[in-house]
Parts: C-alpha cells; structure tokens; sequence
C-alpha cells in the first residue's frame, strides 16, 4: 500500500491499527492538520491521529481486554474516517460520527468492509477486514462508549479541541439496550438437561494415565470456577490462586474462603466460595501435586497451561469448554437434536450466564447475586430472575378465545 492508494482511496484490503505505521498518510489525512486539532502544544508527544492514539491505548496496557476492545473500536473509526470521509480523526464532527452511528448498523458495500462469520481473517492476513457483520444495539452503545472516552482523552490532552460525539444524540435508548440483552442472555442460558449433559460428560472424562487425570481435573476446575463463579474469561485467566484468601467470619466462629476479582470497569468484588467451588479447587490443585488450598498470595494462575504452566489462554479456555460441549452434542444427536445443535454454540461465557440464572432458581438474592456478579444496575441482574417472566406467563393462561367478562353493577 503506497500514498497514491491512500489518496485515491482504492483500498484492496486494510491494515490493522499497529501496520499503520507502514503507511506514508499525506498531512490531509493523519491529522497533523485536523480541523479540531488544540492550538496548544499537546501534553503528549503526539503529531499524527495514530500516535494519539497509541498514547490512550498505553493507559490500559495492563487491562488486556479494554485493551483490545478500545483498539479495535479506535482502529475502525480511523480507516471509516480516512477511507469512507476522506479526513483524518481529528477533523470529525458531529455529523460524521452520526454517520458512522448509521454506518455501523449496516457496513456498506459489506464486501469492502465484512468478512462474515464465516470467513473471519486474521488481522495479518492481506483479506482482513475491520468488521464481521453489522453491529447488534448492545455492541454498537459499547462501541460509542469507548469512542467517548477516546476523544474526552483527546480533549483533556488537549491534543483536539472538543469531542465530536458530546453533543450527538444516543438513537437507542437504554430501554431498548437491556431488551436485547435479556434476549440474547436468554438465548444462551442451559436448560436442566444440557447442563446435566455436560456435568455428565465431565464425569465420564477418562483417568487411565496422568495425563488423562489432570486433564480431566482441569477441565472439571475451569467449568466449576465459571459456573459458582460467574467468572467472565477474562477474569479467570487474569487472576491467580492468590486472589483467594481464607476470612474468619467471628459472629460464626469459623473460616469462610472468597474470591476476590477485579473486574469490568476495574470495579472489585468479592465472590463468595461455597463448598463445591472450594472441592473443585482442592480437587485440582491435588492434580498439580499442591496444597490443597492457596497459600498467602499465590502468584500461581487460576487455571495453568500444562506446556507453559503459565495461565491459559482465553482461547483455551473456550476451546477445553467447547469440546466438552460438543462430546456432549454428539451423544443427545438422535434422542434430542434441539438440545444438541444449541450445545455445539457453547462458549465460556455460557456459563456466566448459566452460573445467575441458577443462583436466581435457587431462591439467591438479587442484591447477591449483583454483588457477585459485579453488575453495576439492577436492570442487568432482573434479566436472570425468573419469577417475574414466570407469573407473566401464567397470567397470560387467562386470555382465551373467549372470554366471560363480570360486570360489577348490581
């Protein structure tokens, strides 16, 4: 890619936000004179729109997954800008981004900019491409979310002069957020007879040599930690068997065990431990030849790689659940297809969703469950109880074809 593709827009493919640096952007378009740009020298060392950006991106070096979800968003709205409005960053306003609102429900032309789920390239890769598909609501709010914080970081370095997006009005309203997002959680939460079928294909995992044992004592940790947990994956590949500690609970006189994680938002919870969670740890720490139980501030992962026996990998971790699910998929294939193509789409995350919906089915309070779960509105944590949905649908047994209306006057 040379600087007349870039100024002829003729893109063919894209580069990823770190191979930026390869290409030459004329001053027109890598913000070195963008409208919006501080008459004031920045207070960081920045002159382009890319280094502005690296600069913010470094604030969270050490939060893997805000990390990568700033970069990606902070990467999408720079090729937009240059390709589609032909400007750089820091000379967006207030339309253009109402723009890009719309854009992002429908990327066209969709070939250009989509890849599709079925053909996702790696970001190396010449036919990579910055999207997947068109953003549902929930994901295009936490899209713009980051943007804002982009550009009020800009704004307070004073490398731009003011956020574009402050004065664009939200199109979708926090109402229709949380609808969405109860019915995609909704989606992927279990029936009794999928989970069942899982815990039982765990329990039928096989222990004919060592190998086979901890894998299996592996396996069995990391869907107990997301299950009594509600652990995002994230956090569990993140944390350490330090994060556990052992507190005296003196009006009871004896010791209760806590997680304590930080999570979204670097928001920090303390997830209690009840004895199954406490015998899957024990189980697996015996597998690794440890202590049955933490010991001070373990700098030991949560779930450890057998190769590196550094922490696994959030992929790994979908991986070991995902074939677990699919073991799971095949023998429910003939005497219940239903259940068996849904288990196939199991992912990690699953069992967040699964671990709130079975905390509100055994009669566990909304304000506990909240506090593990590390929501910061009730709103989120209604989507897992039951009872309200429940009552609705047996009220709902009182409309027939016809119906005999009382009348009240004498």
């Amino acid at each position: 890619m040379n600087e007349d593709m870039v100024q002829g827009m003729d893109y063919q493919y894209f580069l990823p936000l770190n191979a930026l640096h390869s290409v030459k952007l004329p001053e027109t378009l890598n913000g070195s004179l963008g409208n919006n740009r501080a008459l004031l020298k920045p207070a960081i060392k920045a002159n382009t729109d890319l280094e502005a950006i690296e600069h913010w991106l470094q604030e969270y070096a050490d939060k893997p997954t805000t990390y990568n979800n700033y970069k990606k968003d902070a990467e999408r709205l720079l090729l937009w800008a240059i390709i589609e409005r032909r400007k750089p960053l820091s000379s967006l306003e207030g339309e253009d981004l109402l723009a890009y609102g719309q854009f992002l429900d429908d990327p066209k032309p969709y070939d250009k900019w989509c890849s599709g789920k079925a053909s996702r390239q790696k970001r190396w890769a010449e036919g990579w491409k910055p999207f997947v598909g068109p953003l549902s609501a929930t994901a295009k709010a936490a899209c713009m979310a980051n943007l804002t914080s982009l550009f009020n970081y800009l704004v307070e370095v004073e490398y731009i002069k003011r956020n574009p997006l402050k004065g664009v009005r939200r199109r979708t309203k926090k109402k229709n957020l949380l609808s969405e997002q109860k019915q995609q959680v909704q989606k992927r939460i279990l029936s009794f007879e999928e989970w069942y079928a899982i815990q039982d294909e765990l329990d039928g995992l096989p222990e004919s040599n060592v190998e086979k044992s901890q894998y299996k004592a592996r396996a069995k940790w990391v869907v107990a930690v997301l299950y009594f947990a509600g652990l995002r994956i994230n956090e569990l590949t993140t944390h350490t068997m330090g994060n556990f500690r052992k507190i005296f609970d003196v009006k009871n006189q004896k010791d209760r065990w806590w997680l304590f994680v930080e999570g979204k938002g670097s928001k920090l919870r303390q997830i209690p431990v009840n004895k199954n969670l406490l015998e899957a740890l024990i189980t697996y720490r015996r597998s690794l030849n440890f202590s049955d139980c933490p010991m001070g501030e373990e700098s030991e992962p949560l779930v450890r790689s057998f190769r590196t026996k550094n922490a696994i990998s959030s992929r790994r971790v979908n991986q070991i659940v995902r074939d677990l699910c699919v073991m799971a998929a095949i023998k429910l294939e003939n005497s219940q297809p239903e259940y068996s193509v849904r288990l196939k789409k199991v992912s990690a995350h699953w069992f967040r969703h699964l671990s709130f919906s079975m905390q509100a089915l055994s009669n566990i309070s909304k304000q506990h469950i909240k506090e593990s779960a590390g929501h910061q509105r009730d709103e989120i944590t209604e989507i897992y109880m039951h009872s309200i949905d429940n009552l609705r649908h047996e009220e709902m047994e009182k409309l027939s074809w016809r119906i005999n209306v009382q009348s009240d006057l004498p």
